[in-house]
């Protein structure tokens, strides 16, 4: 039972050790224009696959990825101000 004790002291002092940071995964489509956004952001609320406008649409080097620029942690994002991200 000492030892349990001793465990859970170790983890209570140490919490910060075994958690992760939340994360979201980020995708985007990068357009010059206003109009080749808004027909981008058309194409995927109509459910088109995103990864595809992205590769079709995007003008930035994510776009052979699908727009993917992978996990990145929300509570430090620079983009939380920006824009809300959701799952």
């Amino acid at each position: 039972m000492n030892e349990r004790r001793e465990l859970r002291e170790y983890y209570d002092r140490n919490a910060g050790a075994f958690t992760k940071p939340e994360t979201a995964r980020l995708r985007i489509i990068s357009a010059r224009d206003e109009k080749k956004a808004k027909d981008a952001l058309a194409l995927v609320k109509a459910g088109e696959d995103f990864g595809s406008i992205a590769a079709r649409m995007s003008e930035d080097s994510y776009r052979i990825k699908g727009g993917d620029i992978g996990f990145i942690h929300r509570a430090g994002s620079i983009l939380r101000w920006r824009m809300p991200l959701s799952g």
